[in-house]
């Protein structure tokens, strides 16, 4: 992604973050570093003209994120032109976003005075109608300066994206684009000129010195650059037609994405723009890819951090049994964490260590196991889950049980009913009958038959499962469960009529 859309995407995050709360969250933090980040080297300038986002003389695509929040922004705070200096700091960077993203205020004088008057210096604004005036002057000729009458005032003249870059998607903009990459990072220039080498063995030779330089650029920090130019050679490998030249792009890629490289590169995950960018990374680094985002997995202290990493590992292809092996850590938080995980990707491989997982001391992580097998949800997994089902503590009951559901674990309707026995918390109680609506057996059809005829489990129990049972009869949907809700529909109880009529308004509407 160029620096021109990342500016655009990550400054309009931030608007929108600090719209909605002005409180700081992690996602506040995580948007902050990374545009502190991106223009710790360089200037970087946002100007909002015929309806587009221009940064740096390049116009933003229409659809980039969050570029309609910075035109709708600049629009209402009457703003042309937004200079952040290289090396902006994070607290000149917040009043900005803060003064931009509040409602404009009457009488409180131009956005560009509140800053000045909040001492920013590394930011600065210049208005719509400066940033207009300014524009008629760099667009006039000093002839036509002279030759106009006096008095004359020239019409502004907005900026044209058509004439600052070519249509998107076009083979000209296109090269647009690969020039500007290689003017700001040799890397990327150094690997694009990769792509028209026919000579094999002279494709080797400069992929060795392309290497070279990737790991000066790591040693250095330069990071983003080493970034842009190992997706650039990812790329071209996939599009190359030559057997050779992708041998030698996959020799060179193996060399570059060593353990200690993903590591380094790892953390951008964090950063929504380069999010994707770090996944197609570790994507092609294999199984040692998804291993160094299980590390960071392990060691992220945020819930926000967290998210990114098991987003990102879901969209990876290596490595599962890597997931799985983590079931056995000696760190609570990391078994729960692979069992989270675990449960989302169905890795059915990890069914018998989930089971064993099941005895953990800890609750947090019993629930977790317990909600991974029942996602799972294989005649497998049914035998584990009687287990959890009675486990001690009512969380993890609560949990799972809510995530048991579908033919696959019929098995478990009579586990079910047992445990229904024996449970006295009528809110547990009503999921576990819910359950049972899912699984939708005969066997459970009946349980739930008799339970909301309010005898049987119910005799003695509070109106609250008898409910639920109406509620799972509509969600089994069977024959004998349809003909059950119809008689209550007719019951001279409000609460089960209206229940019973709810229930069958939701299987008919689903069948049909």
């Amino acid at each position: 992604m160029r620096d021109e859309v990342k500016l655009t995407v990550l400054f309009g995050r931030l608007l929108g973050l600090m719209a909605r709360a002005t409180e700081t969250t992690e996602d506040h933090r995580a948007a902050l570093r990374a545009l502190v980040g991106l223009v710790a080297g360089r200037s970087m300038t946002i100007v909002v003209a015929g309806g587009s986002v221009l940064v740096e003389g390049v116009v933003v695509p229409d659809d980039t994120p969050f570029a309609e929040v910075v035109r709708e922004r600049f629009g209402a705070h009457d703003v042309g032109r937004l200079l952040i200096g290289c090396g902006a700091s994070a607290v000149d960077l917040v009043q900005v976003v803060r003064v931009l993203a509040a409602p404009p205020v009457r009488g409180a004088g131009h956005v560009g005075e509140q800053l000045r008057q909040a001492r920013v210096a590394t930011v600065a604004i210049v208005s719509a109608e400066l940033e207009s005036a300014g524009q008629v002057q760099r667009d006039t000729r000093i002839t036509d300066a002279l030759q106009a009458p006096a008095g004359a005032r020239q019409r502004p003249v907005g900026l044209v994206p058509g004439e600052i870059a070519p249509e998107s998607g076009t083979a000209a903009y296109d090269e647009m684009v690969r020039q500007q990459r290689a003017q700001g990072n040799t890397l990327v220039a150094a690997v694009a000129r990769l792509a028209d080498e026919a000579d094999n063995l002279q494709l080797l030779s400069q992929l060795d010195q392309v290497q070279h330089g990737l790991v000066r650029a790591v040693n250095a920090g330069e990071l983003n650059q080493a970034i842009e130019a190992i997706l650039r050679m990812i790329h071209q490998e996939r599009e190359t037609t030559n057997p050779e030249a992708e041998r030698a792009y996959g020799i060179a890629l193996r060399r570059i994405l060593t353990a200690d490289t993903l590591r380094r590169f790892a953390p951008y995950v964090f950063d929504d723009v380069y999010h994707d960018d770090i996944v197609l990374l570790m994507r092609r680094a294999g199984t040692q890819g998804t291993k160094t985002l299980l590390d960071l997995l392990i060691e992220a202290p945020s819930q926000a951090e967290r998210r990114a990493c098991l987003k990102a590992i879901r969209m990876l292809d290596e490595g599962m049994d890597v997931i799985a092996s983590l079931l056995n850590h000696h760190e609570w938080f990391v078994v729960r964490n692979a069992a989270d995980l675990v449960g989302e990707l169905k890795i059915t491989e990890a069914t018998a260590t989930l089971g064993k997982a099941l005895g953990h001391d800890d609750p947090r992580v019993r629930r977790s196991v317990g909600v991974a097998l029942a996602r799972i949800g294989t005649p497998e997994t049914a035998l584990h889950l009687r287990k959890a089902l009675v486990d001690p503590d009512p969380e993890v009951r609560m949990a799972v049980v809510k995530e048991v559901g579908g033919r696959a674990l019929g098995g478990l309707a009579m586990p079910l009913v047992s445990a229904a026995g024996a449970e006295e918390d009528p809110d547990i109680l009503g999921e576990f009958y819910r359950a049972l609506g899912r699984i939708g057996t005969p066997d459970a059809v009946q349980v739930l038959i008799k339970a909301s005829s309010g005898g049987g489990l119910l005799s003695r129990k509070p109106a609250g499962p008898r409910l639920a049972a109406i509620e799972a009869l509509g969600t089994a949907g069977t024959g004998p469960a349809l003909e059950t809700l119809s008689q209550l529909a007719t019951s001279r109880s409000g609460d089960i009529r209206s229940a019973a009529a709810k229930a069958l308004e939701r299987a008919r509407a689903s069948a049909g």
